[in-house]
Parts: C-alpha cells; sequence; structure tokens
C-alpha cells in the first residue's frame, strides 16, 4: 500500500493553509510549493482545466474548499440472521440462533458526507492526478453522513434462502447440525475435524467461506489472504505495510469474510480491535482452508446439503413462509439504511487519519470526466470507471460501510401450543424495525403485549443460544433494547445530556448544546445493543464455589442498580406533571439518588429492606446526590413555567423530603425489593449459564429440560414486577434492558471490557418551523 493511504497528506502548515482558505471566497483556490511551504492563488476554475500532465508541477498541491457534500452511489448486498425459539415439546427447546442466509439480495445506495472539507489534488507517478478530500483539523461538527437506501434491486434468490431458513432447511443449518453431532464424538475423523473446525467460525465468515466452495479463484484468493495473514502480520502497522484494501475485489468472498471478521475494510485497515478480530477469524479460518482435503469434504456436504433443501422445497411451501420472506426482503431495505447510516457516520466521525475520498486518475478522457465530476462531489463516475482510468484509495465514503450486511431478524418466542401452528402465527405477523438495524417481528397478541415478549425473547433467545452453542465465544445474536420519546426544550436540557454521557455519545452532546438554544421540542431515540460475543460471556459466568462468584455478581448487580436509577426517573418523569404528585415523586427521586449496593460479602448483592441498617445506608447514600438533583428538577419546573411545583424541590428542602420518605417507605422499599429481585433471578441465570456446559455433557436431556423451566419462570417473574415496577406504569418494557445491562456488567467483570453499543437519532423542531435531524454513534459501536 502506498505510504499516502493512511498518512494526512498536508503536513504542519495545514493548518495555517485553512486560515488562509476563510479570508479567499467560497471558490478559492490555493497553489501550495511542497518544497517552500509558500501558496498563490489561482483562478477558480483552474483545477477544473488541468487536462495533462504539464498543467500540475510535481512539487505542488492545489488546496481548495470542497464541494459542500460529497456524494457516491453504487449497491449492497445483504441478507439475514435469524432467531427464532420456541417450545417444540415439554422441556424441549428448538432454537435457530443465528441462521445466516448467503446475502443475495441487493440494494440501491447513495452516500452522501456534507460539512466542511478540503480538497488536495497533486501529481503523482503515472503519470495520475491524486485528488484528496480531508476533513479540516478544526472540522467542528458540521460533517454530517447520510445513507439512503433508494430501491431493492434483485431479491429472488434471497427469499429463497429465507424460505429455506425459515422451515429449518437451510443448507447451513443441515452443516450446524452435523457440527451438534461432531461436539459429541459421533462422525468419521475426517468429518470431525472438520466440523470442530467449522464451529471455531463466525457466522458471517463462515458463509463466506462456504460461498467460495464452488469458485477456484475465489476460494483461492481467500486462502491465500488468510495464509499471509497469519504468517506475515501479527500486528496493525505490518498489515497496513503488506496488504493493500485496493487488491480486495468489490462483492467477492474474501471482502465478504474480511467484514464479517472486522466489520469494514476501513476498520480493518486503520482500527486496532478491528485488526485483532480479524487476526483472531484468520487463525480459525486457517485450520480449516489450509488443508484440501477437508474442503473437498465440505464441497461435498454443501452440495448434497443443497440437493436436500431442493428436494425438501420442492415439496410445497406454506403460503404464509412465503409472504413473510418477501415482506422481510422488502423491509430489510428500511432496516438496511438504518444499519449504513450508523456505519457512515461511525466512518466519517472515526479517529483514523483516512480520507474522506482517495481517488487518483489518469488523463485518459473517462479517467478526466470522473476527475471533474469528482470536483463537483460526485463520485459514482469514479466508481463505474474503475481500473485503470480509476484507482480509488482506502476512505471513508469507499470502504466505511459494508457492502455485504445481515440484519437480525428476531421472530416472535412461542410457547409448546403455540409452536405446533407456528406458520399460521406467521400470517398475523407484525414487522418493526429498529433504529440500529435489527427487524423485530411479532404475532398479534405477542404484539399488544410488546414489553414481555421482549424480554420473553430476549431470554429464550439468550438460552436457546447457550443451548446451540454451548462451547463457542460468540452466541451468534446480539441483544437489544431502544427507547423513543419526544421532550420539551427545557426537558431536553435538563435530562438528556446525563443520558448521553452515560452512554458515551460525546459528539451528540456537543451538537445538542449547540441546537437547543433555538429548539421547541425534541424527539430522542437510542438503541442499545450487546454484540454476540458479549452475550456469550454468560457460559462462562461463575457457578455458586467458584473463587470469582462474588466479585462478578457484584459487577453484574451495579450495572442492573445503575441502568434502573438512570432510565427509570428518566422515562417516569418524561411527564413533568408526574413531580405535582410528591407521595410519589420524591421516593423515585431519592432511590434515584442512592448509589449502587456494593458489598465485599460473597452473598450479598442488594439492600435488603429487612434490614433498617441495610435501608437506613441505602438513605444516607443519597447525601452528595440529592441537593444537586434537586436543584436540576427545580431549575427545570421554573423554566417550564411550574414555580409553584418548583418551590418543592428546592435544596434546601433536601432533609425534609428525605424523613417524609422515611415516614412512608413502601414506594422506596418496593424499588428496592424489585432491584434485589431482578438480581437474584439474573445471578440464578449465571450458575445455570456457566453450568451448562458441564450439565449437557452429563445429562443433556436434564440440563435442558431444567434451563427451560428456568427461562420460563425468569420470564414470569420479569414481567410480573415490572408490569407495576411504580406509580402504577407498565414498565414491561425494561426487560430486554435489564439483561443487556446485566450482560454488560458480566462481560466487564470476566473481560475488563464492556461497553454497550448505541445509535442515537435526534430530531430538533424549532420554533420557526425548522427541522434538524441528526445521527450519532457512540463510542463504543462497531460496524
Amino acid at each position: 500500500m502506498s505510504e499516502t493511504n493512511l498518512q494526512v497528506q498536508l503536513p504542519e502548515w495545514q493548518a495555517s493553509l485553512e486560515a488562509a482558505l476563510q479570508t479567499l471566497p467560497t471558490a478559492g483556490v490555493l497553489v501550495v510549493d511542497t518544497r517552500s511551504g509558500e501558496w498563490r492563488e489561482a483562478p477558480s476554475d483552474w483545477p477544473w482545466r488541468i487536462c495533462q500532465p504539464s498543467d500540475l508541477d510535481p512539487h505542488q498541491v492545489v488546496v481548495m474548499s470542497a464541494a459542500s457534500a460529497l456524494k457516491v452511489g453504487g449497491s449492497v448486498r445483504y441478507g439475514f440472521s435469524l432467531n427464532w425459539v420456541g417450545e417444540a415439546a415439554p422441556g424441549k427447546l428448538d432454537a435457530s440462533v443465528g441462521v445466516t442466509t448467503l446475502a443475495q439480495a441487493q440494494a440501491r445506495v447513495h452516500l452522501e458526507l456534507a460539512g466542511s472539507a478540503l480538497c488536495e489534488i497533486r501529481l503523482e507517478e503515472g503519470p495520475r492526478l491524486r485528488v484528496r478530500f480531508e476533513r479540516r483539523r478544526q472540522r467542528g461538527l458540521d460533517l454530517r453522513a447520510r445513507a439512503n437506501v433508494h430501491a431493492g434491486l434483485d431479491a429472488s434468490g434471497e427469499t429463497a434462502e429465507l424460505v429455506a431458513a425459515l422451515l429449518g432447511g437451510h443448507p447451513l443449518q443441515a452443516v450446524e447440525a452435523l457440527a451438534e453431532k461432531a461436539l459429541r464424538g459421533r462422525l468419521d475423523p475426517t468429518l470431525q475435524r472438520l466440523l470442530e473446525a467449522w464451529r471455531d467460525l463466525e457466522v458471517g465468515a463462515a458463509a463466506a467461506i462456504w460461498r467460495a466452495l464452488e469458485e477456484a479463484s475465489a476460494l483461492s484468493a481467500l486462502r491465500d489472504f488468510v495464509h499471509r495473514l497469519t504468517v506475515e502480520a501479527p500486528e496493525l502497522c505490518l498489515f497496513q505495510a503488506r496488504f493493500d484494501p485496493e487488491e480486495v475485489v468489490p462483492n467477492s468472498p474474501l471482502e465478504a469474510w474480511i467484514e464479517a471478521s472486522a466489520g469494514t475494510l476501513l476498520s480493518a485497515w486503520t482500527d486496532a480491535h478491528a485488526f485483532k478480530r480479524l487476526r483472531r477469524a484468520a487463525e480459525a479460518a486457517e485450520r480449516l482452508l489450509r488443508e484440501e482435503s477437508l474442503l473437498k469434504v465440505l464441497l461435498d456436504l454443501k452440495q448434497e446439503a443443497v440437493r436436500q433443501t431442493a428436494a425438501a422445497l420442492a415439496g410445497g411451501v406454506p403460503e404464509t413462509v412465503r409472504q413473510l420472506a418477501i415482506t422481510l426482503c422488502d423491509r430489510g431495505l428500511k432496516a438496511l439504511q438504518q444499519k449504513l447510516d450508523a456505519q457512515l457516520n461511525h466512518a466519517a466521525n472515526s479517529e483514523a487519519e483516512c480520507a474522506l475520498a482517495d481517488c487518483s486518475f489518469d488523463f485518459s478522457e473517462p479517467g478526466l470526466a470522473a476527475y471533474r465530476a469528482a470536483l463537483n462531489g460526485d463520485l459514482s463516475q469514479a466508481l463505474r470507471a474503475g481500473a485503470p482510468a480509476v484507482q480509488v484509495h482506502l476512505g471513508v465514503l469507499t470502504h466505511g460501510l459494508r457492502r455485504e450486511s445481515r440484519l437480525q431478524v428476531d421472530l416472535p418466542y412461542l410457547d409448546r401450543k403455540q409452536w405446533s401452528a407456528r406458520f399460521e402465527a406467521l400470517a398475523q405477523a407484525r414487522i418493526e424495525t429498529t433504529l440500529d438495524g435489527r427487524i423485530l417481528v411479532y404475532t398479534v397478541a405477542a404484539r399488544d403485549e410488546l414489553g414481555k415478549h421482549g424480554v420473553a425473547e430476549s431470554a429464550m433467545s439468550l438460552c436457546g443460544a447457550l443451548l446451540v452453542r454451548p462451547a463457542h465465544t460468540d452466541a451468534r445474536f446480539s441483544l437489544g433494547w431502544s427507547d423513543k420519546r419526544r421532550l420539551s426544550a427545557v426537558q431536553a436540557r435538563s435530562v438528556l445530556p446525563p443520558l448521553l454521557s452515560a452512554y458515551q455519545f460525546h459528539q451528540a452532546l456537543a451538537w445538542l448544546e449547540s441546537e437547543l438554544p433555538q429548539a421547541a421540542e425534541v424527539e430522542a431515540e437510542m438503541a442499545l445493543s450487546a454484540p454476540g460475543e458479549m452475550v456469550a460471556a454468560w457460559l462462562e459466568a461463575p457457578v455458586e464455589r467458584s473463587p470469582n462468584y462474588g466479585p462478578v455478581y457484584t459487577e453484574v448487580s451495579v450495572a442492573v442498580q445503575r441502568a434502573m436509577r438512570t432510565w427509570l426517573p428518566y422515562v417516569y418523569f418524561s411527564d413533568l406533571s408526574r413531580y405535582d404528585t410528591l407521595a410519589a415523586a420524591y421516593p423515585l427521586i431519592v432511590y434515584q439518588c442512592t448509589l449502587p449496593f456494593r458489598s465485599k460479602a460473597k452473598n450479598e448483592f442488594a439492600y435488603d429492606v429487612m434490614s433498617a441498617e441495610s435501608v437506613a445506608v441505602a438513605r444516607r447514600s443519597t447525601a452528595w446526590a440529592l441537593g444537586p438533583e434537586l436543584a436540576r428538577i427545580e431549575q427545570l419546573l421554573l423554566a417550564a413555567g411550574k414555580p409553584e411545583t418548583a418551590r418543592f424541590y428546592r435544596p434546601s428542602r433536601k432533609d425534609i423530603i428525605l424523613a417524609s420518605v422515611e415516614r412512608a417507605p413502601r414506594l422506596l422499599n418496593s424499588l428496592l425489593v424489585a432491584d434485589a429481585l431482578f438480581i437474584d433471578h439474573l445471578i440464578a441465570l449465571g450458575v445455570r449459564a456457566g453450568g451448562l456446559r458441564r450439565a449437557m455433557e452429563r445429562e443433556p436431556q436434564r440440563a435442558l429440560r431444567e434451563l427451560v423451566k428456568f427461562a420460563e419462570e425468569f420470564v414470569k417473574t420479569f414481567h410480573r414486577r415490572l408490569r407495576r415496577l411504580y406509580g402504577g406504569e407498565d414498565f414491561t418494557s425494561f426487560g430486554p434492558l435489564i439483561l443487556l445491562e446485566a450482560t454488560r456488567g458480566l462481560h466487564t467483570a470476566l473481560r475488563s471490557t464492556g461497553e454497550i453499543s448505541g445509535v442515537l437519532r435526534l430530531v430538533i423542531r424549532h420554533a420557526d418551523g425548522r427541522v434538524c435531524e441528526r445521527r450519532f454513534v457512540n463510542a463504543a459501536y462497531r460496524p
């Protein structure tokens, strides 16, 4: 790779250049001598008049403000990852978790980056014109990324893939079934080795290898890349020096494998964490790809599985299944747009020293036409022209999002009676998409009790994943939760900053601060998720006699308590009139200000309301937080035009409020009891999950029955408690949130890391009718 791919082109004098550009008209152009650092102004149309190498000195760089928006169009492939769990018989789960289709649908996509950027033009060897679009060093908050999915192209192949997966007859499902037998040592030794290696692959990486099996050149390119990566590039710097992203053929199995392993090509070449994932994936793939005999057996398996699938589908497909597959492909376009939006915003605002776009154009007619279109902000022609007229180097717009995406589909959990008629239930299915690109499918009955089934699907999918892959480090599905609400400008100014800080939406905080002074109303939508590798931490959860039992479950407990103290007041008080009812408001505020319980004792994880001393400790722990919180509420109510209510929340009333809650402790105690109940059940889940691997080896049927029975009770208990958690309000939607935060705490305790990925959408409506919308990803987001 050229050293310029990953380095900022202009050296230390770029900042002063930008200052000079500020004094010029919008169309101002500077010509810089790279030897002396001196510059001169040039005619504004001069870059468009360059048509031969002699028009530009090799020691000159042309610098100008870029077009207001950089645009590129193209197509992406998309497929699905299905999660569907049901009780097939008493004590038996039928679990399809992370069932992957082969991404045969395509969509037309338009990408746009708008904001403040520089365009740099220089002559390079070839000769060629090298054009780079760079972030301004002082770019502020105005770099906006947007992905628009205009239309689906051919989706017939993906519809057939979905039908097979929904019916449980997808070829990859057949291989997974064999892999289960391999886990129990019931196969021929060669097949056993093959399937053990297969089980170590991440699901998307396995699908890429599966796709390459019958394409000799594609398989050869993938094998060569994986082998070289394991041998030549133990560190990111060596990978950058020895591997060139331009060698990766678009829409190839190799590109799909890299994206499945590292996120995007941009991440693979610039992000240390993504590169580590790529290295791990390469080591797993090398065990399979290096042996011709294993690949031959895998190809035979594929051909036989494909034949069996075709024969099964030839017998007829329920119309409800076919219609659901067609609908999923259609709704997948919206989910795909949400997913690409998040990926592009992540790439555009990453810290990687990478150009927004970077292309080299030769002096042929197609090359110059693409060059001039690029100067006007349109890079689509550059991508269409391709080599040799245009070389596309690593850049945000061209490599910052996946060209093959998989959309997670969460189908409804069905009990034993419903499971036997599951295809009929799908006839009444309702489909929603989330901000982070997941697709949620509900039956009519489930949609009426959305919160209940949210926790049911999360908990049962988790149990299904643990059963399907009890020896793996990736649960193959992500836990997710989302919230959406409208706030007045004064509410948003008061309550959003701490919430956004808690989930590391740092750029959103800065933008919100700049927009709120003129705002009338704010719509805030947030989607949170934990990836499969974090979810798989439940398989390593301590059992009761483990030496780390106390410390690990303390972290789980604290994570859940913090989440409850963050989200419950935010949601409950989104209706400001609830501050008028002091008897209900005071206990919740005191609860919010209590410190999460943390003890060094092995078996103490929550405040005990049966102990007067424990409750007193909880009340005393509010000492540092209650005063500032009351001051915040007082200012909020004054700004909202509620001075009469505001006087009851003066910080000087702190002791009065604590005394009133002590005299009438029922509501505060009910919240502390809820904490303890949730934590107890989550610890029980951890103990069962942590002991599952050994239990499955000893008595698999009994282990399965006990896990299913526990999971059903877990769901019912959460539902009962959340249904009337506080103030007579239904908080059943919090079930997946609690499980998500417990997963974060568990992963943090076991691996020392555990941040939740987040996507945020803010819509600000101004008093003059203007509407501003921005999307953000948090610091933990990974494409």
